[in-house]
């Protein structure tokens, strides 16, 4: 009996859609499913936003070491804040030996600009890019209040696929028996 039913769900289940959906319908369903994690790194960018209206800084950016991609900024798109970030980027990867795990690090950027720079969730990095003074017990409050969010945002990313190409195919040695 409980094999029966079992069939009975997994028959269903490859059909593909449900009596009373239409195949357009099913394939719109699919659709939005694919599109909410598109939507996860706008969350995430808006969530970064605010994170820098609160600090009170110029912008918040999260990166990873291994790769060059950035995972989620604050207002990104205009050159200024592109150079802006990419300073910051290469200010914490030159000073990431002295970053510790749930600690935050003050770091100067350049002569007129500051960071601070916090690791999570193993290997990303988030940084808030101050020009001028920072507030830094309101800085970091605000950062602590949203690393729950950013963490969960990221983590919910999707993973990017390498380009591809440069792939090869290597002969395995014979099996000794």
């Amino acid at each position: 009996r409980e094999r029966r039913a079992r069939r009975r769900r997994i028959r269903r289940s490859s059909r593909g859609p449900r009596r009373g959906r239409t195949a357009a319908r099913h394939a719109r369903g699919l659709a939005v499913r694919r599109a909410s994690r598109h939507r996860t790194g706008r969350w995430l960018d808006d969530e970064l936003e605010r994170l820098s209206e609160r600090a009170g800084a110029s912008g918040a950016v999260v990166f990873d070491l291994a790769s060059p991609i950035v995972w989620g900024a604050s207002c990104a798109g205009s050159k200024d804040r592109e150079k802006l970030y990419q300073a910051v980027i290469d200010c914490v990867r030159e000073a990431h030996s002295e970053l510790r795990q749930h600690h935050t690090s003050r770091l100067r950027v350049n002569t007129a600009t500051e960071c601070l720079a916090r690791p999570f969730a193993g290997l990303y990095y988030i940084a808030l890019a101050f020009d001028g003074d920072i507030s830094e017990p309101t800085a970091l409050g605000a950062m602590l209040h949203a690393m729950p969010m950013v963490e969960r945002l990221v983590l919910a990313l999707p993973p990017i696929d390498p380009p591809p190409g440069g792939a090869k195919i290597v002969r395995m040695p014979a099996r000794l028996r």
